[in-house]
Parts: C-alpha cells; sequence; structure tokens
C-alpha cells in the first residue's frame, strides 16, 4: 500500500511515502537516502510536488541544506534551497539542484505546473539572486524550473523581515506567492503586519507585486496562513488571523482577492476573546471544491506555539483538537465547527487537508503525541503518523497508520501532495529523527 523513500540527516531521515486510501498502488517499496557527510550537515524536508506528464514520473521533493544535497554544486553560503526530483517507480535520483546565494535560503513551499511542465518554489532568503534586490533583510524568493532544469529566480519582500506562506498555480495566468512581511519601523524586526503577494507569469517574470498593510498600531499583528486559487474565478483565498495585542481580540479569516490584489470578500472564521483564549485556533489549510463550489478549511487546536501541529493526550480541549469547515462565497455562508465526536479519537490533528473532486471526499494527515517510560523510568515522546479519508458529510470514513511510533524514533508529518485523483493516491513528506525533542519547549 506504500512506497517510501528515506533520506538521513543530523540523526534523523526525512520521509517520502506514497499511500493509497482506495486502490493498492502495483510495485514493491523503494527507499532513498540522502546521506549526511558529518553531523555538522543538516537536510530538511519542507515540502513534495509529483511530476508526471507522458514522458516521465516522478517525485519532487524540496528543502534546505547547509551542504550540497548531492547536487555536485557547492553550497552558496548558510543554507540553500534544494530540489530533489526522483524517479517515481525506482527511487532512483534524477537530478539534484541548489537554489541558493551567499546569504541563507529556506524552501517553504513547491509546486508543478503540468501544463508548462515547470516546478515552482517559495522560500525566503537573506542574499540577493544575481539581477534581483534586497528588500528588507529576509525576502521571499519565488524560483521556476523549466522541463530542461534551467532555473528563473525572483526576489521581493517588504522593508523588513518577510516570512513565506504558500506558492499556488493561478489558472493560466501562472503563479500567486503569498509571504507574510512588516512594513511598520516598529514591526520591522518584530511581528509581521503586511501581506506580500506576487504574480508571476509562467514565463518566470513578476506580473505584478504588492506589499498590502493588514494590520496598523505598534501593538498589531498578521500572519498569513494559507493561499488557494478559486478554479475559472480570477481570484484567489487567504486564510489569515488579526490582532491587537494587548487592546483587543484576535480574529480569523478567510478573504478573496482579484488579480489586482483588491480583497473582494472577506469573512470571519472564529472570533478569539482576549489574550487567554487567542492563540487556540490556527485555520492552517483551505481547498476549493468546484463540484461543492466551496472553500474547505481546517485548522489545529493548539494552536501556538505548537509548530509540528501535535495534539496532547488527553487533548486539552477534550478531544476536539481539530475543526473542519466549509465557507460559500456566493451566499457568504460558513459552517465551521469542532470535528464530529465519533473522529475525534482518530484524526486530532490536521497538518494537512486535501479535497478530491472524485467521490467529493476529503483527506486529513495528522501527528499524535503520546510518550513512553522506559525501565529506567526516563520518559520518551512517541508519535504516530497517521491520515484519514472521509466524505464531505463526514461519511464513509477510512483510516491508517502510515508509521507506528516508537521510542527514540520520531517520524513528524510535513506535509502532502495529491498524484492521482481516479485512485486516491498520495504522497506524504515528513521528518525522522532518534533523539528525544520536546517540540513545546524546545529541549533535546
Amino acid at each position: 500500500h506504500a512506497r517510501r523513500a528515506m533520506r538521513a540527516w543530523r540523526g534523523a531521515v526525512v520521509l517520502v511515502g506514497i499511500i493509497v486510501w482506495i486502490e493498492t498502488v502495483a510495485g514493491a517499496p523503494w527507499v532513498y537516502e540522502m546521506q549526511s557527510t558529518s553531523s555538522d550537515v543538516v537536510n530538511e524536508a519542507c515540502c513534495i510536488a509529483y511530476r508526471a506528464d507522458r514522458l516521465r514520473a516522478q517525485v519532487v521533493v524540496v528543502g534546505w541544506t547547509n551542504s550540497n544535497a548531492g547536487s555536485g554544486s557547492a553550497n552558496q553560503g548558510g543554507t540553500d534551497a534544494f530540489v530533489v526530483f526522483l524517479d517515481e517507480s525506482t527511487g532512483n535520483v534524477v537530478r539534484s539542484l541548489l537554489i541558493g546565494t551567499p546569504g541563507n535560503e529556506v524552501a517553504h513551499s513547491v509546486v508543478y505546473d503540468k501544463d508548462n511542465a515547470q516546478v515552482v518554489v517559495l522560500g525566503s532568503t537573506t542574499g540577493t539572486f544575481p539581477g534581483q534586490q534586497n528588500f528588507g533583510g529576509q525576502d521571499l524568493f519565488v524560483s521556476v524550473i523549466n522541463d530542461n532544469f534551467e532555473i528563473t529566480t525572483l526576489q521581493y519582500g517588504s522593508a523588513g523581515q518577510d516570512d513565506p506562506v504558500q506558492v499556488i498555480l493561478y489558472s493560466q495566468l501562472g503563479y500567486i506567492a503569498v509571504g507574510s512581511g512588516r512594513t511598520q519601523e516598529v514591526t520591522a524586526e518584530g511581528q509581521p503586519n503586511a501581506m506580500v503577494v506576487v504574480h508571476i507569469t509562467t514565463a518566470g517574470a513578476v506580473a505584478r507585486r504588492e506589499t498590502i498593510t493588514m494590520a496598523e498600531g505598534q501593538f498589531a499583528y498578521f500572519s498569513a496562513y494559507a493561499v488557494e486559487y478559486r478554479t475559472g474565478s480570477g481570484v484567489f483565498a487567504v486564510t489569515f488571523e488579526l490582532s491587537e495585542i494587548p487592546e483587543g481580540d484576535q480574529l480569523y479569516y478567510m478573504a478573496e482577492f482579484d488579480e489586482s490584489f483588491n480583497e473582494v470578500f472577506r469573512i470571519e472564521l472564529r472570533r478569539a476573546v482576549g489574550i487567554s483564549d487567542a492563540f487556540a485556533f490556527e485555520p492552517s489549510n483551505i481547498k476549493w471544491s468546484s463540484s461543492s463550489e466551496t472553500y474547505w478549511i481546517s485548522g489545529i487546536d493548539p494552536g501556538y506555539g505548537n509548530p509540528y501541529h501535535i495534539v496532547r493526550f488527553p487533548s486539552p480541549v477534550g478531544g476536539a483538537a481539530y475543526l473542519i469547515g466549509r465557507v460559500t462565497p456566493a451566499t457568504g455562508n460558513q459552517f465551521f465547527g469542532p470535528s464530529p465526536p465519533s473522529q475525534r479519537p482518530n484524526i486530532s490533528t490536521m497538518t494537512s487537508l486535501q479535497v478530491y473532486e472524485t467521490g467529493e471526499r476529503y483527506i486529513a494527515s495528522r501527528v499524535i503525541f503520546e510518550e513512553e517510560e522506559l525501565d529506567d523510568d526516563t520518559l520518551v515522546e512517541i508519535r504516530k503518523v497517521s491520515w484519514q479519508s472521509t466524505t464531505y458529510e463526514g461519511t464513509d470514513r477510512q483510516a491508517a497508520t502510515v508509521r507506528s511510533g516508537l521510542a527514540y524514533d520520531n517520524w513528524n508529518l510535513g506535509n502532502t501532495a495529491p498524484v492521482d485523483e481516479s485512485t486516491g493516491l498520495f504522497m506524504i513528506v515528513g521528518d525522522r529523527w532518534n533523539q528525544f525533542e520536546n517540540p513545546y519547549n524546545c529541549m533535546g
């Protein structure tokens, strides 16, 4: 039921798995390792895509490294982004590329454009790419990789540090990249308060770029979570949060923007009253369903300070640790609430969300966090990676555990990508390490 690829980094490996929730995948499992040359070498994957056309089928793994990721090219300095193309049937490396400057580059999102046979990578850089300029210390970069593995890289940012969020296909118009930026002097190195948006053509040129101030004031805060294109509409949606700490509430929204980056629709998803309740929710995934003309949005709980989207058992909210909802732009209606009680023990958090039009289903992936006491009274963490598939109505649930947790063998879930909607085939990428680490206090 799975094809898996693993690579090692600093006592850890990155897992790439192709998992079926309906059909069985033909062929034997394969393993790929990117071996660290020393204990100082770190290779970490962020995301994954499936590159398929009439000539090839490849798994595209994207991340960052302080080495050369087996590319044969020298690291430009600090950390560089890597893009590794693996043969889908064997796991053999087809090509490995580095994207870098003398500064630090970290990849954050990837998408494959089948019509133009291009891979598009979004990340951050503290350097300056050839022919580009640095706008404020840490900028966004977008690299378009064509069919011949030629790379065109663009760079843009606010006056302060920019945090990449997501790059998406934007119909035939190209690609939209979104990040959270800083425009006010008081927040230039502090909290983000602006949305950085770049529209890139399929030729790798900038069609439009803009830094949009979303929150103002010394304690203002803005953070984008996820981006999605509404098929056939010319608009794209962003989920985000706004707050004015300590003055008021924390607000979670979904908004749509047109081709000129004008906001054309906004709906409040949740309002957290006061600082004590402010960090309970993150609308971390959004997917558009053409068949239902609805955005599907999932969130995680707890949110703030939980970067791995792990739920602790017992859950601080009684097991209702993820939210799934829908927003219909045509009517402005929304439904957003806790998962049905029958599903709570099975899919307690959502690291990723996919929507399949065939059969009108969504697929959620998660990590369970548990603890185990060893014979010497040592308390170690245990993590299990799982997924579940459910219809839009919450019926016909199917679920499986990709990896059962073992002491000193932790698997962390990154994100997922669809392969074949007709069979429900999808891929998972994540990290694995054998050292004890507590993600809540950063110890280990």
